[in-house]
């Protein structure tokens, strides 16, 4: 889909509408974060996805070199069992 959006101000700063029709097909809502880009004159807006983690995979990356041992957190305070 191409469409035209006219810049406005908004505070000190410009902003734009994007339609709704848009948002619907790259499937953005209110609060979808987007990372900016520019190249050759051009502005590139492009949905930011989140990362999604496999636990087994992050468990897979723990080895000797980066395991530490326990953190003290102090005495008890109450009634806490160890």
């Amino acid at each position: 889909m191409e469409t035209s959006v006219y810049i406005k101000k908004w505070g000190n700063s410009l902003g734009l509408r994007l339609p709704k029709a848009i948002l619907d097909e790259v499937k953005l809502k209110e609060g979808s974060k987007l990372d900016i880009s520019t190249k050759d004159g051009s502005i590139y807006l492009t949905p930011k996805v989140p990362k999604k983690y496999d636990l087994s995979k992050l468990l897979e990356g723990i080895n000797e070199s980066n395991l530490h041992g326990e953190t003290s957190t102090g005495d008890s305070k109450g009634e806490e069992v160890w």
